[in-house]
């Protein structure tokens, strides 16, 4: 068994004075990840924009994305995300995320009423199905492709992606969509108990 520590930067470690030695240390220190989260409406910036900065940086870590991929066009971010493994030389982890769920995010994003897990859910399979390197048509969430084909697709085969949550119905998902689970601000009863849910239901 092997335990990996990640690190999550702190919003002054994120300035752009002080992330690239940031980054130098994380690296020098031998963590195994660095995770940035997406909050729209928080001051944190764009995470795909600060991993791109990490991976020219970086050369062993590897480059955590907690994306809400709410209001994010799915063909752009699946190019972006296929585009930041390659430059990452396949060192990319994906984990979608729906938001955090004030009704003012909601309303900026654009989903003010639906289930945001249901678009999630959708959202990841289409991004796979580029990844993969089908061409798809199809009308989804307001969008209308036709024969559309991503390209360049990730290194990594399959660029798995992560899931979170505690909740049943996060567990759920996790073990019928996700590669992996994110067990951030899980106890270590809550982690336990999770990890056999998970594997109780994907079999």
């Amino acid at each position: 068994m092997k335990i990996r520590i990640a690190v999550t930067p702190s919003a002054a470690a994120l300035h752009e004075d002080v992330f690239p030695d940031y980054l130098d240390e994380c690296e020098r220190l031998g963590f195994d990840t660095v995770w940035l989260s997406d909050i729209p409406l928080g001051p944190l910036g764009d995470p795909l924009l600060s991993l791109t900065y990490a991976a020219a940086r970086t050369s062993r870590m590897k480059l955590g994305a907690n994306i809400v991929p709410l209001g994010r066009h799915p063909m752009w971010i699946a190019k972006q995300l296929a585009q930041l493994d390659r430059l990452s030389h396949g060192r990319l982890l994906v984990s979608f995320v729906p938001g955090l769920g004030p009704p003012v995010e909601r309303h900026a994003l654009g989903y003010p009423t639906e289930d945001r897990g249901k678009v999630v859910d959708e959202m990841i399979d289409l991004m796979r199905r580029w990844w993969a390197g089908e061409t798809i048509t199809t009308q989804w969430g307001g969008f209308d492709f036709q024969g559309v084909k991503v390209e360049p697709t990730p290194i990594q085969k399959p660029l798995e992606v992560w899931l979170g949550g505690i909740s049943k119905a996060a567990l759920d998902r996790v073990a019928t969509l996700a590669d992996g689970w994110l067990t951030a601000a899980a106890t270590p009863q809550e982690v336990g108990n999770g990890r056999r849910t998970i594997e109780r239901r994907a079999r």
